[in-house]
C-alpha cells in the first residue's frame, strides 16, 4: 500500500465509482472566452497508465467528454480548447506524456456548460 500524499486544493476532492473527482461550478458570468484554454496539469505516481477525463455538464445534464489516456509518473499538461465544444468534429491533439484521445457527447455551447 502507498503512504497518503497529501494534496491541496481549494476545491474539495471526492472518490466516486472508484474515481477521483473534482467538480468546478460555473458561476454566472464567468471570463470565460471560447479562445481560452483550460489546462490539467498533472502528475500521476503510479504503475499503469490513467485515464483523465474533463466532463462538462450543462444545465439539462448533458455531458461532453473529453478523455486521455496518460503515462505514469511523468508531469504531464492536458489542454482543452474551449473552443471545441461546439464542434461536431473536435480531434485531440496528442502531446508529451499523453496518448490519442476521444470525445464522447454532444456539441455543447460554453455558455451552457454549468460544471466541470
Amino acid at each position: 500500500m502507498q503512504p497518503e500524499i497529501p494534496v491541496k486544493s481549494a476545491i474539495p476532492i471526492t472518490c466516486e465509482s472508484g474515481a477521483v473527482v473534482l467538480r468546478f461550478p460555473c458561476p454566472g458570468g464567468a471570463l470565460w472566452a471560447e479562445s481560452s484554454y483550460l489546462c490539467v496539469d498533472i502528475e500521476m505516481r503510479q504503475q499503469s497508465d490513467v485515464r483523465i477525463s474533463l466532463t462538462f455538464i450543462s444545465h439539462e445534464g448533458r455531458r461532453l467528454v473529453l478523455a486521455h489516456e496518460l503515462m505514469p509518473n511523468i508531469r504531464v499538461v492536458f489542454p482543452a480548447c474551449l473552443r471545441d465544444l461546439r464542434s461536431s468534429r473536435v480531434f485531440l491533439p496528442v502531446f508529451p506524456g499523453g496518448y490519442k484521445g476521444f470525445v464522447s457527447g454532444l456539441p455543447m455551447g460554453l455558455d451552457e456548460v454549468e460544471t466541470i
